[in-house]
């Protein structure tokens, strides 16, 4: 007979404590964020983008320079046996690099005087002009090789 009055009496103190707990949680209110949160995220957001975008380009490079180290030991087991000694290959080498070099070196030379140059003669609107044309010139270009390249494909 005891047995089922204790039962009732811990439903009911169980009930009586779930009605506080449902009261409490209606009555609180909606937890907000702590002050400068927003800030905090999108500071972790951009550090997190530039980590990633790091993190690609070093794959990137990686793999382009692998692929590189590749074909350039391809190129080389193929081009090798016309050589008479390592030598002529490394001063060749060496050789067309340097004129690269040196031809970039003075076209930045000439490119830089022109610039300075010509700024001052000329009127800003005349040199976006001149850009507006060039660039509608190598548009034009470019179409007018796409049309042609179309009509060798149909042919």
């Amino acid at each position: 007979m005891n047995q089922p009055h204790k039962a009732q009496a811990k439903e009911e103190a169980l009930q009586t404590a779930m009605d506080a707990v449902e009261q409490r949680l209606k009555s609180a209110g909606m937890a907000g964020p702590a002050p400068g949160f927003a800030q905090r995220w999108q500071q972790r957001l951009e550090l997190h983008r530039a980590q990633e975008a790091r993190r690609q380009a070093r794959i990137m490079l990686s793999v382009n320079l692998s692929l590189s180290v590749v074909l350039l030991m391809l190129i080389g087991s193929q081009a090798l046996p016309m050589f008479d000694s390592i030598t002529s290959v490394f001063l060749g080498v060496v050789e067309w690099l340097s004129g690269v070099v040196i031809f970039f070196e003075l076209l930045a030379s000439v490119w830089g005087s022109l610039s300075r140059t010509l700024s001052g003669v000329v009127p800003t609107s005349w040199w976006i002009t001149i850009g507006a044309t060039f660039f509608g010139l190598v548009l034009w270009w470019g179409a007018s090789l796409r049309r042609y390249t179309k009509q060798q494909e149909r042919a």
